[in-house]
């Protein structure tokens, strides 16, 4: 009988020390499962729109995610915070993700959604064309940055030496590019065409579209981290479908779209969310394969400053498994059926 006691008193006791630590650390171990995902964004530019109606439309939680969102006001910066592991996923263009890969980082574009050039240079009115800039000053973000690069191609496309025709200033982001030249400290600045409605109603102008120079370019996607990716690819597979029914709820639910717009371009004037609306419609790839051709842009544009992009191979600079799984899977055609 005190046996039988004994054994009711430790089997309630163990009872009692399971429910007890439960409840002590049950609630830990729930809530460090549920440490939100840092993700970062490298512009404030249209071209984020993806991420930005992922988040707000809370589709990452309906797939199993939680999302916290950083801006880091440039690709240079952003591609640094990447490769330091504080931050595991970023949205941005493929040119300082090239860089850091040539430099031995181990990062990988999983996703294209921009495969286009979506880049312009605006200046101040008494500059009637590019050539007009011999001499002067052209703002960029950073240097080593997107908007750096995509300066250099279009003025060495028009015979001037960046650095020694033109000096080039780096002001920290697009926004303060805008700035730069309304304020009068350069006379020229390249950022993505987010801009240049803004720019055009300051009194400056539109001087070149990259776009028309014909390049087929990586411009926005994702990219990760190697370890990331085999480590965590179930968790990057549930991030990029919500991210992916993001691109599609910029086709399917204009007003939605441009209400986020207008919440990150911080932008109270309709026309400016309209004209970016209609901008990124065309570019936007509903299927966001990273493409190799694109990638071989990035190095035929850096190998003549890195030797290394000489003999480098595109696929070291992509991974489309999950977006050929899920496209394969039939989820991306189904976010488009009625």
């Amino acid at each position: 009988m005190k046996r039988e006691v004994a054994l009711r008193f430790r089997k309630t006791s163990w009872c009692l020390f399971i429910l007890a630590a439960f409840v002590l650390w049950g609630p830990r171990v729930v809530q460090a499962q549920q440490k939100p995902l840092t993700v970062g964004y490298a512009a404030l530019a249209a071209e984020m729109s993806p991420l930005w109606n992922a988040y707000e439309a809370k589709l990452f939680p309906r797939y199993g995610v939680s999302v916290e969102m950083v801006y880091l006001q440039s690709g240079s910066l952003a591609a640094q915070a990447l490769v330091s592991g504080n931050v595991p996923i970023v949205s941005i263009t493929g040119i300082p993700i090239v860089q850091a890969v040539l430099a031995g980082a181990p990062l990988v574009m999983v996703a294209g959604t921009v495969n286009a050039f979506p880049m312009s240079i605006v200046s101040i009115p008494s500059i009637r064309q590019l050539q007009d800039l011999k001499g002067k000053r052209m703002a960029v973000a950073r240097f080593g940055s997107a908007s750096d690069l995509s300066a250099r191609i279009a003025l060495e496309h028009f015979g001037l030496k960046p650095d020694r025709d033109v000096t080039m200033i780096q002001v920290g982001s697009a926004p303060n590019t805008l700035a730069a030249v309304k304020a009068g400290s350069a006379e020229a600045g390249c950022f993505t065409e987010t801009y240049v409605y803004t720019a055009e109603k300051a009194g400056l102008q539109q001087l070149l579209r990259l776009g028309s120079l014909g390049l087929e370019i990586q411009w926005t996607g994702v990219a990760v981290n190697r370890q990331a990716l085999a480590e965590h690819q179930n968790d990057l597979e549930r991030f990029l479908k919500a991210y992916i029914q993001g691109i599609a709820l910029f086709y399917k639910d204009p007003a939605f779209s441009k209400k986020v717009l207008g919440k990150y371009l911080r932008a109270s004037d309709p026309e400016l969310v309209e004209q970016n609306y209609k901008t990124y419609a065309q570019y936007f790839q509903k299927k966001p394969y990273p493409t190799q051709k694109g990638i071989q842009t990035i190095l035929d544009i850096l190998k003549a400053r890195n030797p290394k992009a000489a003999t480098a191979k595109t696929e070291d600079f992509i991974d489309s498994q999950i977006v050929a799984k899920l496209d394969r899977e039939g989820f991306i055609d189904g976010l488009y059926k009625p």
